[in-house]
């Protein structure tokens, strides 16, 4: 194997790199430059494979170089980065103490509970426009991803007529306030301008819907101002980016939602959806070269599956998939269900890390994003999968490594709940 991306001539890990395990064959340190990530990162892998360990170890390197973390936590397992691991275990495998004083002398870990007071409530207000001063393309997609969300979290198929008139409906509406200078507050508002919109667009409106569709589309509106549904939109401190990365006190935010407190599916697609538009409005106010923030969700698999389904975060997930980068946001992401993914969308993810994969059908599902990574190792790669041990990986980046790399994942530093 070539010499690792992230080493000097000495051997030695230089700064900016990511300590993240240990090669199989000789225990050669494997390290990620920090730079690397604004390329995005990925970790496939059945169920007990490790995939939430190698992440969160990412998420305890990324912390230690700096870089302010925004984590969405669907059943509880990420919460437990708060927690020390014991020291003596740490020594055990082969990690220092040096690296947990770091991390844990660093971060600052804030976990965000919505519609609930168990952490810290946060809210969602779906209406934020973008500011004037963003250009007009970039604005129209920041609507769009708005209009999109809101209709599907209305109940609309967005692949057939009713949702597509529904989303152009509400685009049209958020459109003309954004360019009028305007704010919709709340749902029961933008119910009301649905029934009684501006005169200007009238016109426009009425060629979109049929006759009595306003009334549905303000009627559903009107359902999420009661009941628990409505707690989302008014239960706590809004969702703030800039806050997400403050670190005006000396220490690194490590941000985790916990989104097991939403009671039901589509609240929590909604909640995504609204947290992926306020990062996409964000980061093209706060552009950077350099890797401001990771974001990471453990389980991608209900946010952005395969063609037809469509559920309300894909097309913003999607969509920072392809330009996050370009702004110094680094997309990580895992999933086990292997399946259930839509790779078209993940096409411009770099750094995939492949774990023990028992199904053929998993496997025969990976193959054709293995052999465009690695065409050279495809089959040898393919054929080793099912014999991975747990917190082993085979580590895919053409641009870092010239081979695939067989990898243990190294021992956490906090305490690894479930």
């Amino acid at each position: 194997m070539s010499k690792e991306i992230g080493e000097d001539d000495s051997g030695n890990a230089a700064s900016g790199s990511l300590f993240i395990g240990k090669t199989v064959a000789d225990e050669t340190e494997v390290l990620l430059p920090i730079q690397a990530f604004k390329r995005h990162f990925m970790a496939l892998g059945g169920s007990g494979s490790g995939k939430t360990v190698l992440c969160k170890c990412v998420i305890e390197e990324a912390v230690r170089n700096n870089v302010p973390v925004l984590i969405v936590d669907p059943q509880g397992d990420i919460s437990s980065l708060a927690i020390k691991g014991d020291a003596e275990e740490l020594m055990r495998h082969g990690t220092a103490v040096e690296v947990q004083k770091d991390f844990f002398g660093k971060a600052r870990v804030a976990i965000f509970t919505p519609a609930s007071n168990r952490a810290i409530p946060i809210c969602v207000n779906p209406f934020k426009s973008p500011s004037q001063d963003v250009p007009h393309e970039e604005a129209v997609q920041a609507i769009d991803l708005t209009a999109d969300s809101l209709a599907g979290f209305l109940g609309y198929d967005l692949n057939g007529d009713a949702g597509k008139s529904a989303k152009a409906y509400i685009f049209t509406i958020l459109e003309y306030m954004w360019q009028q200078g305007q704010r919709i507050g709340d749902m029961a508002q933008l119910a009301d301008v649905v029934l009684n919109p501006p005169e200007k667009i009238t016109a426009t409106l009425n060629g979109l819907v049929a006759k009595k569709e306003p009334e549905e589309i303000a009627r559903k509106l009107r359902f999420l101002t009661v009941g628990t549904s409505s707690l989302m939109f008014q239960m706590g401190v809004q969702i703030d980016i800039n806050l997400f990365v403050d670190n005006s006190d000396g220490k690194v935010p490590v941000n985790i939602i916990y989104l097991n407190t939403l009671t039901s599916e589509n609240d929590k697609q909604f909640f995504l959806a609204t947290l992926l538009k306020e990062l996409y409005c964000w980061m093209l106010k706060n552009p950077s070269n350099d890797l401001q923030m990771l974001f990471y969700v453990d389980e991608i698999s209900p946010y952005i599956p395969p063609y037809p389904r469509n559920p309300p975060p894909k097309n913003a997930y999607t969509l920072l998939f392809k330009q996050a980068r370009k702004y110094g946001i680094g997309l990580v992401a895992a999933t086990q269900n292997i399946t259930d993914i839509d790779y078209k969308a993940l096409a411009q993810v770099n750094t995939w890390c492949l774990g023990r994969m028992m199904t053929t059908q998993d496997i025969a599902r990976v193959q054709k994003i293995i052999q465009s990574i690695d065409p050279t190792h495809a089959d040898a790669v393919l054929q080793k999968l099912p014999s991975l041990r747990t917190g082993e990986f085979l580590l895919l980046s053409p641009d870092l490594y010239s081979d695939v790399v067989d990898f243990d994942v190294r021992w956490l530093v906090s305490k690894h709940l479930t």
